[in-house]
Order: C-alpha cells, then sequence, then structure tokens
C-alpha cells in the first residue's frame, strides 16, 4: 500500500491542474461510501488535538506544586470531595504526570510574619508546650519567640552562623550547632550554658537531632564524612558513623532505636549506634537529601531532596511507597503529629501540604522566598516555616478533622515515692478545632487493675493532691482524660508505678554480725550485717568503715555496696588487737543509719616468736621465726636451727680446753 501510494504521489507531480481535478473526482466516486466514516475520524482528530493542546498549556501555566508524579505500581484516587481524576498504576511502575486543583482551599491560614533576623533563617524548632519556637539564623544569633506576643524573649549571641538548632522531647535542652563546628546545649529554664560536645565537626553543624527519651543527640556536619552521637548527660561521645561521603542529615526513628543517615550523593543509611550495625544501605535519591520525617508512631518515614523528589518509604523492608515529584528542589519536611499529611518547603518560596494517604494536593501557598525549614507544632495547630528572607511565618492549619492530641503526664510518671501535698502535672491536650478542653483525673492503687475518680472538669494542666487522705502503697499510677466537644476524648496514664507514703520516714540500723567482737582475723574474711529497711521502700546502699584504735579515728573500706557481705582481705592491713568495724546504710533521701562492732577484734597476719629455753643435754631446740615472706621463713629456720645444734656442743669443748 505504500508503493502505491508513493508512485501516486510521483504521478500527481506531472499532473496539470485540470487533470488532477479528474483524478480526485475520480478517487471521490470510487471511495465515496468511506466518506462519511473519514470525516468522522477528522473530526475526532481535531477535537482531541485541541483537548491535548489545551491540557498541555495549563499543565506548563499551572504552578508546578501542583503537579504530581506518582511511581507506583497501586491504584490511587486523586480526590474524593470534587470528584477529582483517578489514577491507575499498573504493574510496570509506568509514570503519569497528573495536573489537579487543590480539593481544600484555604487549609493553612497565615496567622503572622515576624521579621525575625538580618540574613536568612535556617532552622526553627518548637518547645514541647507549642509556646515558644527558637529560630537559628546566619546572623550569628539565635532567638527564642513567645508565639502569642511575636516577641523575642531570649537571644543568644554567636560568633559565627548558626545552621543546627533542636528542642528536647523533655524541653529541659535547646541544642544550638554553628558554623564553626560547636554544638551546645542550653538549658531552656535558666538559659544558662550546660554543655558544649566535644565534636570533630569543625565546619557549619548541618543537623542536630534528639531522641525520643532526650537521652541522646545526633549531629552532622558540613566538612566531615561523619556522623555523632552524644550523652546529653555528660558530653561523651558514644557513637560514630564513617562515611565515604559528607553526611548532611541524621534522623532517629519515634523509638530512639535507629538512626537514619544521609550522605550527599543521595544514599541513605539506617543504623543501629548502640551495637554499631549497619542495618540497611540504599540509593534514596540522585541527590542532595535534604530532610527527613518520621510518621508519628509508624514505621514509614518521608525523605526530601535537591533532586526535586519527596518519597515515603516503608521500614524496615525499605519499599517505596509513594514518589512525588515537584519542580523545585525541596530543601525541608514535616509531618504532621496526628494527621496523616505531610508539609514541605521548596525553592522560590513554596510550601506545599501533602495527604499521604490518598495523595491529595491539600493547599500550596508561595510565600515569596525560599523555605528552609518547615516544622509542626507538637499540638497540630500551627505550622512554622524559617525563610531565607530572614522572616519566620506562621500559620494555622485550618483541619477539617475533628481530633483532640493526647495530654501528656509530667509527674508523677512513674518510680516517684509520695507523700503530704503534691502537684500533679501534665502537657496540654488541644483540640483541632479550637474548642476549650476538661480534665477528670483518676488514681489506680493496684497498677491499674482498678480506677477511682480524683476530680473532674478540671480546665488548668496541675491539680494539687493531698496523699495524706489515701493509703500507703506502692502500686499507685495517675490517669488523665482530657474531653472536648462532640464527644471527643482521649487519655494518659503514667509511665510507670509510684509510691504513696506519709508514714514516718525512717532507716533501721544495719547490724553488724561478724566481726562483732573477740574475733582474731587472718586472710580473706567475710564481713557480715543484716540488712536495714527504708520506710518509704527506697533503694539502700551501705558504706564500710574500719578502725585499728578502737573507734578513734576512721577510714572508708568500701562504699556504694548494695549487699549485706565484704570479703575483707585483712593481709593488707597491720596486725593489730584494737579493730572495729562500722556499717553505714544510706537512702536516697540522704537518710542514713549506722552500726558498729561491740568491742574490738584482732587482725593477726604474722606468726608471734615463743621463748624457749635450752636443757643442759644441748638437744637441738625447734625455734620459729616470722617472716613476711614464708618461703624465706622456712628456710632461714632451717639455717637456725642447724646453727643452734652445733654451737651449743663446741661451746662446752672449748670451755673444757680452757680450763
Amino acid at each position: 500500500m505504500l508503493f502505491k501510494v508513493t508512485n501516486i504521489r510521483r504521478k500527481l507531480k506531472v499532473l496539470d491542474k485540470n487533470e488532477g481535478l479528474l483524478l480526485l473526482k475520480k478517487v471521490i466516486k470510487q471511495y465515496k461510501r468511506f466518506l462519511p466514516t473519514l470525516i468522522l475520524v477528522l473530526f475526532v482528530a481535531i477535537i482531541a488535538s485541541s483537548w491535548i493542546l489545551n491540557a498541555k498549556i495549563e499543565v506548563h501555566h499551572k504552578p508546578m506544586d501542583k503537579t504530581i508524579t506518582f511511581h507506583n505500581r497501586e491504584r490511587y484516587e486523586l480526590g474524593s470531595n470534587n470528584g477529582l481524576d483517578i489514577v491507575t498504576m499498573n504493574k510496570r511502575k509506568t509514570t503519569q504526570v497528573v495536573s489537579y486543583q487543590s480539593n481544600n482551599s484555604n487549609q493553612l491560614i497565615s496567622v503572622v510574619n515576624i521579621t525575625a533576623h538580618s540574613q536568612l533563617v535556617r532552622r526553627v524548632a518548637w518547645n514541647p508546650s507549642g509556646t515558644l519556637i527558637a529560630s537559628a539564623s546566619y546572623d550569628n544569633t539565635v532567638k527564642i519567640w513567645n508565639i502569642t506576643t511575636t516577641s523575642a524573649v531570649v537571644t543568644l549571641n554567636y560568633t559565627d552562623s548558626v545552621t543546627g538548632i533542636d528542642w528536647s522531647p523533655d524541653g529541659s535542652f535547646l541544642a544550638v550547632g554553628s558554623g564553626s563546628g560547636r554544638v551546645d546545649l542550653w538549658n531552656t529554664t535558666s538559659w544558662v550554658l550546660a554543655l558544649t560536645l566535644p565534636t570533630s565537626i569543625t565546619s557549619y553543624i548541618f543537623y542536630v537531632d534528639f531522641s525520643p527519651d532526650s537521652q541522646w543527640i545526633a549531629i552532622a556536619g558540613y566538612d566531615s564524612n561523619i556522623a555523632e552521637i552524644y550523652n546529653t548527660l555528660n558530653g561523651n561521645l558514644i557513637y560514630k558513623f564513617n562515611a565515604q561521603n559528607r553526611v548532611d542529615v541524621v534522623k532517629w526513628d519515634f523509638t530512639g532505636q535507629y538512626l537514619l543517615i544521609s550522605e550527599n550523593n543521595g544514599s541513605a543509611h539506617v543504623v543501629n549506634p548502640f551495637n554499631g550495625t549497619i542495618l540497611q544501605s540504599w540509593d534514596a535519591h540522585t541527590s542532595v537529601i535534604n530532610e527527613f520525617d518520621w510518621k508519628p508512631n509508624d514505621n514509614v518515614f518521608v525523605s526530601v531532596s535537591h533532586d526535586a523528589h519527596l518519597q515515603l518509604w516503608d521500614w524496615p523492608s525499605l519499599t517505596l511507597i509513594k514518589s512525588f515529584t515537584f519542580n523545585n528542589g525541596i530543601w525541608t519536611v514535616s509531618w504532621h503529629p496526628v494527621e496523616n499529611i505531610i508539609a514541605t518547603g521548596q525553592s522560590f518560596g513554596n510550601i506545599t501540604i501533602i495527604n499521604a494517604t490518598n495523595n491529595n494536593l491539600i493547599d500550596s501557598l508561595d510565600v515569596g522566598s525560599t523555605v528552609f525549614d518547615v516544622e509542626w507544632a507538637p499540638s497540630g495547630q500551627n505550622l512554622a516555616a524559617a525563610r531565607e528572607d530572614g522572616v519566620i511565618s506562621i500559620f494555622r492549619w485550618n483541619s477539617s478533622m475533628h481530633y483532640i492530641k493526647q495530654p501528656t503526664i509530667t509527674y508523677p510518671n512513674g518510680g516517684e515515692t509520695l507523700s503530704g501535698l503534691v502537684n500533679i502535672t501534665w502537657q496540654a491536650a488541644t483540640d483541632s478545632w479550637g474548642h476549650p478542653v476538661t480534665y477528670d483525673l483518676y488514681y489506680s492503687t493496684d497498677d491499674g487493675l482498678s480506677w477511682s475518680l480524683l476530680v473532674a472538669n478540671v480546665t488548668s494542666t496541675s491539680y494539687q493532691w493531698n496523699t495524706t487522705a489515701f493509703s500507703d502503697g506502692t502500686a499507685y499510677l495517675i490517669k488523665i482524660v482530657a474531653m472536648g466537644s462532640q464527644g471527643l476524648s482521649t487519655e494518659d496514664v503514667s509511665d510507670g508505678t509510684f509510691s504513696v507514703l506519709n508514714t514516718a520516714h525512717y532507716l533501721s540500723v544495719p547490724v553488724v554480725v561478724y566481726p562483732n567482737g573477740g574475733e582474731t582475723l587472718s586472710g580473706l574474711v567475710n564481713i557480715t550485717w543484716q540488712a536495714a529497711t527504708d520506710s518509704w521502700r527506697h533503694p539502700v546502699t551501705y558504706d564500710l568503715y574500719y578502725s585499728q584504735d578502737g573507734g578513734t579515728t576512721w577510714n572508708i573500706l568500701v562504699s556504694g555496696l548494695i549487699t549485706t557481705s565484704y570479703q575483707w582481705d585483712t593481709t593488707v592491713f597491720p596486725d593489730g588487737y584494737l579493730y572495729l568495724i562500722k556499717v553505714v546504710a544510706k537512702d536516697n533521701y540522704n537518710l542514713e543509719s549506722e552500726d558498729t562492732s561491740d568491742t574490738t577484734f584482732t587482725v593477726q597476719n604474722m606468726v608471734q616468736s615463743s621463748a624457749i629455753t635450752s636443757s643442759a643435754t644441748s638437744t637441738p631446740v625447734p625455734v620459729t621465726i616470722s617472716v613476711n615472706t614464708p618461703s624465706f621463713s622456712i628456710i632461714s629456720s632451717i639455717f637456725v636451727l642447724s646453727a643452734l645444734s652445733i654451737f651449743p656442743i663446741r661451746q662446752s669443748k672449748r670451755k673444757d680446753s680452757h680450763r
């Protein structure tokens, strides 16, 4: 057929106008029965071409943050409220680009823009209650902002850019990483410098991240191929990860057992820093990974990169669940603490909110300046954004979901011993619609088997409890139930049991059993005593002292014992007959009690000499000489005995001859 068409075209080139018309009429007459079909096909083709052209123009003119690419093998629905498109992914992981409008407009409502710094803001961090926010800037300062008054309540001055910041989950410390590689832990009550970590990094600290229990802190810096983890109490280094490339991001999982680490070539690792095991390594992106974040209390995490991809990963399989593609590099990501939504910040000023359940683009804002960091407040009601122009933007999240975020008990939370008047305290629950919340408090005396109401309808976050009206016990728990509108409620319970003890607090005497007087000790000896008892059931430790002069002076023998015996090596002490032992019991409330041996005892490790008179018969007399070294004592004794057996005989002969 192609050959025939080609020949016809060649013939048409040599035909004149009239011959061409005649040939056209002949063709039409011959194929007129197919003419309606040809016209219909031509019409459909024109309409389709027009639709495709318009669609392409629409995609190119829409902001690219509303165009998302999905890489997946599953079927996802885009939008349910407004009948948005359905995208079906086949088994071959084909990629489709879908452009759509946000199905819920104005979900992110701008509250305030704080002109916070004279240079770019690199990081922001909320305190656990969501009342304060810290900002780190290239203008060499960290500022702490009151979210209500939008005023700076604390300013920390540095000599170089501040590039990393994180607030500990327990609220005790603010970690600050600067351009010189320095990492400081600031006490957030007094704002006194508590600790400076001895890091190996000498340039910009890119990332600092506290573990969920606030006990450990991970850091990563610009000039080094290492990540480090330190103990926040004493600053000791507990783990160092050596990478092939620069390490940019470190992020704890929600359990505090694992650490995500990224290298600037797009590779990533999951490590167990407590045993040094690298659990997984893989190529997560094709460019620098700028941030990780974990879905709250779930084995799913998100990564964002300069390669303009946002990717959701399952742990521990490392299955790529979903992948979103944006027009610009993505600097930051934050997973909402309650809802399954993700906030991102991008180059050129885009902030995007994505529904991670159904893949909807919920909202997108252009703030006009690159967004280096976004962080949800702990309640999920606010979002903070750190911008290149030195501004911190605070947004209110106008959620379509109505929920109450759980309160968190802070005291008593397990292990305490209470008496008298005690303040029960907790972190506030929050209603996503801003409705008021009240609290009912319950107590249990049997480790949660049964509960009794303590007080109802408390509107503050503390309650003074008079424990003297309750029986003593060691299996107490507190439960706080937060209640909002529409019948919503949520609760928290003390992490562990605590004690209520209002009886007199005393520590019984640890009675010395041995040596208690009159004994003679040598070699290894077991000192024993009866256990002391704390009336509030606190743990007890023991310090042992000895005296060589009947109790006039005392010397420490050993401290911090938790048993009721101690093996004493008496051979390293001088012999004596005026020894005493004293046992001192202590508890963690600074109570002490003690007992001393009833009378003195003797320590004798050297055998005493015997005074023996020789008989006239000059029979060899046994003599014992005490020498510290046993082998020397035996040899010396043999030598002396031999000498004595000969010397008297010779002496008598001389006397006889002299006469």
